[in-house]
């Protein structure tokens, strides 16, 4: 902050005369400097002691801006800081302080006040830039606050919007062929040299802040790459600059303007087809960002990372830091020179002949095991084909025969898969039998030494030097060597992702931030960099483990594992379109560039089968109950036996003998109408392959029908049908009013991007790899969103400043009243503590529902400006109210907190609004209980207030998961849910509030769960149920078992279902569960989607299994346990008689032994047991399965002891196999 101007002796001298007194004006800009250097001028020209200026950077102090004639705002960006200062903003405005900015409408949006007429040709000056134009602007200012000095303000001089900037130049350039004559002539680069485009804003030239601009030319030059730095906007104003004779002169843009949305940014690169890498600089000191997690402070995410990703930006390279307040941008050098290695690598990938291009295709096995290649809904080895088949049809050196999909899987289950420490034989095999590649520890010693030396210390601190490696690490005599499983095909390498820890806690720290990558992972990377010498990265599917190692969140150095292992090197990574965020990790930490993926055709579940004779005894009881009164009752009493029968009323909480005959025939109809619209995703997506004609008929059928919910179930379904025949059929359905066109007019239209996604999925990637752009899309399902469609875009999300929308709101806030009420009639009171779950990609599906109910359970409101942006909250009164307030404690995932931090301070400024309000206040009683039980453990007071008031929790800063999958997943939970709660309260109770960044106070979180009523987790995606993957278990369950602990009874697990409109309810984990193992897992319908899927999909049947086991560790009330029994019937006994067997045998035999395996552990532990014959079965198909096939290495089989030993005793003693067999079973499993 800057002060200037009259003297206070000036002031005193001019007693009684206000008028004479200095005008006091407060000045907000990027560059206080140059306003300060523009007052010599000023006071030339209009004398001294006319005003008293302070100029201060956006790090505004409140003060600084009361008491001023004038406050006036230069530049667009709103920090925090400004943004609380808008109360006295609007106090100062009502008593007479003139307001004003160079773009007016930022007040409105900001601070909710309108510019000061007088003050609206002010900002025209400071466009102009230059010390007169600066010193015009204060004798403006100085004339708006008093008009009678009648003062000669010259206009503003003129700017020049847009032009080329060369540091070497003396002049800019307004031609293209000037600047290249120039250039030419500057000898700068050798002729025919590559060209590369910089964009920048003309305030960064107009203000002489060019350093860093500088810096990169010099930086491209030195690769031989010629430069053309333009400064415009929007993009559209450089093609002038950059295209001759309508052909682009440049293979790529850096830009550092695409901090404002611009739909035309987008639709111009798209047609210019330019590669566009974004490039930021941050307002904090060096040693500031060197040593953030975040990288950039949370306030500046949005702009200037979330809106050049919806122009299509990607790889955020932070290049620039400012060393003191106001002063101006200073390079980073290291930074600098990755910007310019990242743009000569996507400059050779562009003009690299297609047949010398390396690749390398990256897929996932982890935890390892030979039934585990996969991503989520992705059909990986059709996937791989595909992708090998296009390359091959681009010129790519690939064998001229591709190997199919059964070779495929044959080659990576011999070269291509992790192993275990566990299973050593297993490496000896991979060796002997298949062609895994080695790399002597002396080649990787020296590779590793030129990696930043911050990094190798974090790395030796956990995992040693190089030479203690014991993952994946081979010795022969006194060498050792990493082995590198994969498979070359040509020019192109197929490999697994490297394990990220020891294979027991493999999968638990996929999302840990605080363990550095083992070596055998960096050795893997630095393979495919030198000795393969890829030219790009590829990865398949959601979602591996590199975008979540170590390293800040976004703005990386080279010492953040996501720069040290990709680098340079251009980076491809197809998504599938529901990633629910996690994406943005790959962009914003490793550099990526998504191609998104469809998901499988989600399809209506239907009726199975075993809920026929229930719909039939429903349809007849509809027929007779007036005509037949008697033969009604007795359809009636099937229902009541069907629904006992199928444990339903156990699923439901509901006494059949104890309901009415019409609430038990409401609530049968109600279950059947659910259970036959469940969206299930009809087995998995492969990239490049069309779905199946019946999948796409299906699923438009239910996209139709979804779009009609107000109609009666059964006209929408007619409609649906008729327009779906219509549709496929290439004819035009009949649509009655505007309502329905506009229908017809989606499913046209989502039927012709269903259509179009599979090309445009294998076409992006050629375009990538050509170095072209990629459209930017939405994410989501596309059932609910169908803007997501087509599928092989980059994607982006949407804004979550808006959140919780207008919209969110109402449907939040009526969600919130109807749970107090119902918790009111379940418990007789109001309930007083509910606790949620926050995750970014929830979040931005709903768009802040789940952040609705929370404030409105607290009694709180958001207030939105003028740009739609949720910023503010109000305390509504208990008149307003009319009921209690209900205490919260919201935990969160680390993405959500890193991604959404305006939404933390938001909800924590509610709760302690929330705590401050009087009347019956369970808020402020929680906070001094909470207090009460901190002092008692001895932490001290002033910790303790703090402590007590944070209401929000989720992993360390850094960290993102629970981490107890790695625990579930090898049964070391061994059915104690003590041990997990104990995990989850340790790894998640860190508190996030004003007063605590991420502080973790022992005892705070058990002492916030003692009294939670209830855990709340939303569910909103079509695609994700809960048990897809292990988030839902570590989250939900964790949170549920660590409130189990912590209050010494099992809290309410409820799912806010809000994925379908006008069907948005609470209700419980166990009812919601139950239809979605009805629905999917036990539905022949889904079953036969995932046969189809062949290898992936049995893996996907297993991963389910694995996931109930998950649910039922941490949760264990929700999950009946005959639910087990139901899993080995559908199974292992084929009660639908699908030939599971068979197809197990066929595609994945190693999947089925990970759901005997299972199933085994939950008989061993007594969760579920099995009769003497069922156990008898499922031993011996277990045990003929590992003879036979080998055994999966999957970590609860081949790492679990105990399992091991129960399966050699229960099965000698049921006789489920021989001697020798059991024998044969010792050796493989030693193998």
């Amino acid at each position: 902050m800057i002060r200037a101007g009259a003297p206070l002796l000036a002031l005193l001298l001019a007693a009684g005369a206000e008028a004479a007194a200095p005008v006091r004006i407060s000045v907000i800009t990027r560059y206080p400097d140059a306003l300060q250097a523009a007052l010599p001028e000023f006071e030339k020209r209009y004398g001294h002691g006319l005003a008293q200026f302070t100029f201060t950077s956006e790090k505004v102090h409140c003060e600084d801006l009361t008491g001023r004639r004038i406050v006036f705002v230069h530049g667009r960006f709103w920090s925090p800081e400004m943004r609380a200062c808008g109360e006295a903003i609007r106090q100062a405005e009502r008593q007479g302080t003139l307001v004003g900015a160079s773009n007016g409408s930022i007040l409105e949006s900001n601070w909710r006040i309108k510019q000061a007429a007088a003050l609206a040709g002010a900002g025209a000056y400071l466009d102009a830039g230059g010390a007169a134009n600066l010193a015009a602007f204060l004798a403006f200012l100085v004339q708006a606050a008093r008009p009678a000095l009648k003062l000669s303000v010259p206009p503003p001089g003129a700017a020049i919007e847009e032009g080329i900037y060369h540091p070497k130049a003396n002049k800019l350039f307004d031609r293209l062929d000037a600047y290249l004559a120039w250039y030419r002539a500057s000898g700068l680069v050798p002729p025919g040299a590559p060209m590369a485009g910089i964009t920048f804003f003309g305030n960064s030239l107009r203000y002489q802040d060019v350093a860093h601009i500088g810096a990169l030319v010099e930086a491209l030059e030195r690769r031989r790459i010629g430069v053309i730095p333009v400064f415009c906007w929007p993009l559209r104003k450089a093609e002038p600059f950059l295209f001759l004779g309508g052909e682009p002169q440049v293979k790529l843009l850096l830009s550092l303007n695409l901090l404002m949305m611009n739909p035309d940014n987008n639709a111009w690169l798209e047609a210019m087809r330019l590669r566009i890498i974004n490039l930021t600089t941050t307002s904090e000191p060096y040693a500031v960002w060197k040593d953030s997690l975040r990288g950039l402070p949370p306030a500046r995410i949005a702009v200037q990372i979330g809106t050049p990703e919806r122009t299509g930006a990607s790889e955020p390279i932070l290049i620039a830091t400012t060393e003191q307040e106001g002063g101006k941008l200073v390079p980073i050098p290291e930074r600098i020179e990755a910007a310019a290695d990242r743009a000569a690598r996507w400059i050779r990938l562009a003009t690299l002949p297609n047949h010398e291009k390396r690749l390398a295709l990256i897929y996932y096995n982890n935890p390892p095991g030979k039934g585990t290649f996969g991503a989520s809904y992705l059909n990986l080895m059709p996937s791989l084909v595909n992708v090998l088949t296009r390359l091959r049809d681009e010129g790519y050196r690939v064998e001229t025969r591709i190997p199919d999909e059964e070779a495929l899987k044959r080659l990576m289950l011999l070269s291509g898969r992790n192993v275990g420490d566990y299973a050593k034989g297993e490496l000896d095999v991979l060796l002997s039998k298949g062609h895994a590649n080695l790399l002597p520890l002396a080649q990787y010693e020296e590779w590793y030494r030129a990696l930043p030396e911050e990094f190798r210390r974090r790395v030796e601190k956990v995992w040693g030097a190089p030479a203690s490696s014991r993952m994946m690490t081979v010795r022969s005599g006194d060498k050792a060597y990493f082995v590198i499983p994969g498979i070359r095909i040509g020019n192109v390498f197929l490999g697994p992702q490297p394990l990220r820890a020891d294979p027991d806690a493999a999968a638990g720290t996929a999302h840990d931030r605080n363990t550095p990558p083992p070596h055998s992972y960096i050795a893997a990377y630095l393979w495919y960099k030198h000795a393969l010498g890829a030219d790009a990265l590829i990865h398949l599917g959601r979602h591996g483990t590199l975008e979540w190692l170590p390293g800040k969140d976004v703005a990386q150095a080279d010492a953040d594992p996501g720069e040290a292992l990709v680098g340079n090197l251009p980076h491809l990574y197809f998504y599938v379109v529901d990633g629910g965020g996690e994406f943005l990790q790959v962009k914003r930490r490793s550099g990526g560039v998504i191609i998104s993926h469809l998901t499988p055709m989600l399809v209506a579940a239907g009726v199975p089968p075993d809920q026929q004779a229930l719909k039939d005894a429903l349809e007849n009881l509809a027929r007779t109950r007036d005509t037949n009164p008697a033969l009604a009752e007795g359809y009636l009493e099937t229902i009541r036996d069907e629904v006992r029968r199928l444990g339903l009323d156990r699923a439901w909480g509901l006494d059949v003998n104890a309901a009415s005959g019409e609430q038990l025939r409401q609530r049968v109809e109600e279950h059947l109408e659910d259970l036959a619209q469940q969206a299930i995703p009809l087995g998995l997506h492969a990239v490049g392959s069309p779905p199946a004609p019946h999948a796409i008929r299906g699923s438009l059928e239910h996209f139709i029908r979804n779009s009609f919910s107000k109609l009666p179930a059964g006209q929408a379904e007619e409609i649906a049908r008729q327009w779906t025949e219509a549709l496929l059929a290439g004819g035009e359905p009949e649509a009655s009013g505007e309502a329905q066109a506009k229908v017809l007019d989606q499913a046209r239209m989502w039927l012709n991007h269903v259509r179009e996604s599979p090309s445009q999925e294998l076409n992006s990637l050629i375009s990538a790899l050509n170095g072209h752009y990629l459209p930017t899309g939405v994410s989501g399902d596309p059932l609910r969103t169908p803007a997501a469609l087509p599928t092989g875009r980059n994607l982006h999300d949407t804004d979550p400043r808006t959140f919780p929308t207008p919209t969110a709101w109402q449907l939040g806030k009526r969600m919130a009243e109807s749970l107090i009420e119902e918790q009111r009639q379940r418990l007789g009171r109001y309930p007083e503590k509910i606790s949620m779950v926050l995750w970014y990609g929830e979040a931005t599906r709903h768009q802040g529902v789940a952040e609705a109910q929370a404030l409105a359970l607290l009694g709180v409101e958001p207030v939105w400006n003028g740009r739609g942006e949720a910023d503010d909250v109000r305390l509504l009164s208990a008149e307003e109210l009319k009921r209690p307030r209900v205490d919260v404690v919201l935990t969160m995932s680390g993405l959500y907190r890193d991604g959404m931090p305006e939404k933390i301070e938001l909800l924590d400024k509610a709760v302690r609004l929330a705590a401050s309000a009087g009347g019956d206040n369970p808020v402020q009683r929680n906070t001094r209980q909470v207090e009460k039980s901190l002092l008692a453990r001895g932490v001290d007071a002033d910790t303790a207030r703090r402590a007590a008031a944070a209401r929000i929790f989720g992993p360390a800063p850094g960290a993102f998961g629970v981490g107890i999958a790695g625990m579930v997943e090898s049964s070391r939970d061994n059915n104690d849910q003590k041990a997990l709660a104990d995990l989850y309260l340790r790894n998640m109770g860190y508190a996030y509030s004003r007063e605590l960044k991420g502080a973790r106070v022992e005892g705070n979180l058990n002492a916030q769960l003692s009294n939670n009523e209830a855990v709340i987790h939303s569910r909103s995606t079509n695609l994700y149920g809960v048990l897809d993957n292990d988030d839902t278990f570590q989250f939900a369950g964790g949170l549920h078992a660590a409130t189990t602990v912590a209050s010494g009874k099992a809290p309410e697990l409820l799912i806010s279902n809000v994925r379908k409109a006008g069907q948005e309810r609470f209700e419980s984990m166990r009812g919601f569960l139950d239809r979605e193992l009805r629905s999917r897992a036990w539905n022949p319908k889904w079953i036969e989607g995932m046969k189809a899927s062949g290898y992936s999909g049995a893996r996907q049947i297993a991963k389910e299994m694995e996931h109930l086991y998950g649910l039922r560790a941490t949760a264990p009330e929700q999950v009946d346990p005959a639910v087990w029994q139901e899993m080995f019937e559908v199974y292992l006994k084929d009660k639908h008689k699908l030939g599971l067997a068979e197809f197990f045998e066929k595609e994945n035999p190693h999947a089925q032994q990970m759901v005997a395996a299972r199933l085994l552990e939950v008989d061993r532990q007594g969760v579920y047991r099995f009769s003497g014959a069922d156990r008898r079965m499922l031993l011996a198909a277990y045990i003929r399965s590992v003879n036979r096939q080998g055994a999966s290495c999957y970590v609860n089989a081949c790492d679990n002891p105990r399992l091991a030993r129960y399966i050699q005793t229960a099965a000698r003693d049921l006789a489920a196999a021989t001697p020798a067999e059991l024998e044969r079973l010792r050796e493989q499993m030693r193998a």
